[in-house]
């Protein structure tokens, strides 16, 4: 199977469709054999063999009819009937003789004979190799006895097989024809007639033949043969005793019986038509194996005309089927080009209007959705790649933004312990306390002042956030566009995967005119089956590019929560600052009750350092997912890279 699929369609063509024609052609030699061989058989049957029974029963008849003639004549003889009225005088008979002779000569017959009766007697006249021979005929004589069976019988005339004395007993066909004027016992003046030899009528009956094996034998209403092509059966043979045949003598047919039979080890038909002339069957069997071989070689001749035939179709078929295939082949480079170069930009050309034809416009209006896909998606990428880009410079700048702030918090955290230290050393230093309380409120405003800084940026840091986090959800709607398109690539691929599954399908139902048309439907599937492929992946990218989104903008979430945290212990530690700001006034105000309110101050001073370090830690958290966050917008980016490099590959 390996090897057939490595063979070129030209070739498979040409295999596949030179077997179907010899399948073919053998089944129509053998069909159309088998259908004469029926038709001949039967033809012989009903047709040929009571024909051929009729013709061979005819010219015998024919032949008998000129002796039958003869006798009449001879029987009605004004000549031979006045003579015998006048009693057969003897000094006639040497006319007698010669009237005799020249009957015998114009018949052609072994002899002629005549029973002559006046009334008085009854003389049998025989001539026979130019002798006349007479004896007086008697009813006690079992010799005559066929002279008196016929005269009883009433019939004009009749054929009769005996033997005559004066013929040294051979066996002889009489032909009885009795005349018309009678004696004064109302009895025929003459009855008279030609004899044959049964050798000259078995002569004449075996030259009969049908077929190479076929035999006509002459037989008795009993059955018994009486002239057959081997004179050893004759008189031998009794068809009557066989009881396959009894059917074929029960009825005096003229229009013939025929049977289909085994007799004698073989199978034959035998016919039979009755002959009133003779009284006897004309019987011929021929043998259907040479009916057979006639037939075979029939089909020898025919197959071997057919051979040549299909070795001339085969010859002329062979560059038919290139130029059948050569609009497949030429759409077959095409792709093969298109495929070397990825260059969606070409158009596809044959000059076939039927399927490929068809396939070839297909292929065309494939192509362009490809390239108008392919084009939407670079640029989709290209404005992806900007976006993340700015994302990444957003993320980088949050990051910064935090290393700021975590700066002004340490700072912070440093001032708050020395304004600690400086509010447990109140107590034993009031009068140091006015100069170092104004420095606690320097340093009190330039941590509000720092405070309002990381107030602003953290809100900047939310507020890219926000930006980065809409700018995430365009990458994911711009993602959902070209699944959107790649699902419509993939829905023209199984389009075109059905169309050529149904292609396939109806070549099959055309049979050898749609052999070609497979192959096609096998090749336009399997570029589906690419192009399905090439989509697929083009979708896994789009996958891994929508789950990094997705991550960032989880990230995003997360580090906007945190930037809102961070804000709301920006406002608490601003509000604090400010009460201490204004506990600082009142101490400024009232230095007086500054150290009954030292413990009050130190014990709010320890909630904002406390606070302050949790700023810091949240601080330390948001640089933290800024840095993931530009971590992922890298990876955001690379994935975006590659996804453009692989639209890249194709020319649109």
């Amino acid at each position: 199977m390996n090897r057939w699929h490595r063979l070129g369609m030209r070739a498979r063509l040409f295999i596949a469709t030179a077997l179907l024609l010899a399948v073919l052609v053998l089944l129509v030699v053998i069909l159309q054999s088998t259908l004469n061989g029926r038709d001949r058989l039967s033809r012989l049957q009903h047709d040929e063999l009571p024909t051929a029974l009729s013709a061979i029963a005819a010219q015998v008849q024919a032949r008998l009819n000129t002796v039958i003639a003869g006798s009449e004549a001879l029987a009605k003889s004004p000549f031979i009937l006045d003579w015998i009225a006048a009693g057969a005088p003897a000094d006639q008979l040497p006319q007698i003789q010669a009237a005799l002779a020249q009957v015998q000569d114009s018949l052609q017959a072994t002899a002629v004979f005549m029973a002559t009766n006046d009334g008085r007697e009854v003389r049998y006249h025989h001539y026979e190799d130019g002798k006349l021979d007479w004896r007086r005929m008697s009813a006690d004589n079992p010799d005559d006895a066929w002279y008196f069976s016929y005269l009883n019988g009433g019939r004009p005339f009749e054929l009769n097989l005996d033997t005559n004395a004066f013929s040294d007993e051979q066996l002889l066909m009489f032909v009885n024809f009795r005349s018309s004027r009678t004696n004064p016992a109302d009895q025929p003046l003459n009855v008279a007639g030609g004899a044959m030899n049964m050798s000259q009528l078995g002569a004449l009956i075996r030259e009969f033949r049908i077929g190479a094996g076929g035999k006509v034998m002459l037989v008795q209403p009993s059955g018994l043969v009486d002239i057959h092509p081997d004179m050893n059966q004759a008189g031998r043979l009794d068809l009557g005793s066989q009881p396959e045949l009894a059917g074929l003598l029960s009825g005096k047919s003229e229009q013939g019986r025929i049977l289909r039979l085994d007799w004698r080890g073989e199978e034959k038909f035998i016919g039979a038509i009755w002959m009133p002339a003779l009284q006897r069957f004309l019987v011929a069997e021929v043998p259907t194996a040479d009916i057979l071989g006639e037939i075979r070689h029939n089909q020898l001749t025919t197959l071997g005309i057919a051979g040549l035939l299909l070795g001339l179709g085969l010859v002329l078929l062979y560059p038919m089927a290139g130029a059948l295939i050569a609009p497949l082949a030429s759409l077959r480079r095409q792709i093969s080009d298109t495929a070397d170069s990825l260059d969606l930009r070409v158009h596809f050309e044959t000059r076939d209007q039927a399927e490929i034809g068809h396939l070839c416009r297909q292929l065309n209006l494939l192509m362009d959705k490809l390239r108008q896909t392919l084009s939407e998606v670079r640029h989709v990428s290209d404005e992806t790649e900007v976006v993340v880009e700015q994302l990444h410079g957003g993320a980088r700048e949050a990051s910064d933004s935090f290393h700021l702030q975590q700066s002004a918090l340490e700072q912070i955290t440093r001032v708050m312990h020395g304004i600690t230290t400086q509010v447990a050393d109140i107590a034993t230093n009031a009068g140091e306390a006015g100069r170092y309380s104004e420095e606690g409120s320097a340093v009190l405003d330039a941590a509000e002042r720092q405070l309002e800084q990381s107030y602003g940026a953290i809100g900047r840091l939310e507020q890219d956030m926000l930006d980065a986090k809409a700018r995430m959800e365009s990458l994911r709607r711009h993602s959902d566009d070209i699944l959107h398109v790649l699902e419509v690539i993939r829905s023209i691929s199984d389009q075109t995967n059905l169309l050529a599954l149904n292609a396939a399908i109806e070549a099959a139902r055309a049979g050898e005119h749609g052999r070609g048309f497979a192959v096609v439907a096998d090749e336009v599937r399997q570029l589906a089956q690419r192009t399905q492929s090439s989509t697929t992946e083009i979708q896994n990218m789009i996958d891994n590019l929508r789950n990094a989104s997705t991550q960032v903008a989880e990230q995003m979430d997360i580090s906007a929560g945190s930037s809102q945290h961070g804000l709301a212990s920006l406002t608490s530690t601003r509000e604090q600052l400010r009460q201490m700001s204004r506990r600082l006034e009142e101490v400024f105000a009232i230095n007086s009750s500054m150290s009954t309110g030292t413990r009050a101050q130190q014990d709010a001073i320890g909630q904002i350092h406390e606070g302050l370090q949790h700023l810091a830690e949240q601080g330390a958290r948001a640089s933290t997912m800024a840095q993931q966050a530009a971590s992922a917008s890298q990876h955001l980016s690379q994935q975006v890279g590659r996804l453009r490099d692989k639209v890249m590959v194709f020319q649109c």
